[in-house]
């Protein structure tokens, strides 16, 4: 994928975030998300302090995995990680700690 074109996705990906927010807020009369909701907003704060890093660990796997899923002349050689484990960890991790936190 390009450049650009990743460019372009991701800024109809935020368009649409901000007009669905923007939607909801105005249909619910509040200033943000969860403004009505104090208690959930705080802990979902306090969870994505503890995901974000998972988070930020499974897009270097996924980069790593795509990169050998790239490298068809030589897929194997010594040294390379192997992040299919690690990956499939850091997505169960995930999935644990949305479903422990709603």
């Amino acid at each position: 994928m390009t450049r650009a074109l990743r460019e372009q996705i991701m800024s109809e990906v935020l368009d649409e975030h901000e007009l669905t927010s923007s939607g909801l807020n105005s249909l619910l009369d509040q200033e943000t998300l969860l403004s009505g909701q104090r208690n959930l907003a705080a802990s979902l704060q306090w969870r994505d302090a503890y995901l974000d890093p998972i988070n930020y660990i499974q897009i270097e796997l996924l980069k790593r995995a795509r990169q050998q899923n790239e490298d068809t002349t030589d897929n194997h050689k010594d040294g390379d990680l192997n992040v299919e484990d690690p990956l499939i960890r850091s997505i169960n991790a995930l999935a644990a700690g949305l479903r422990n936190t709603g």
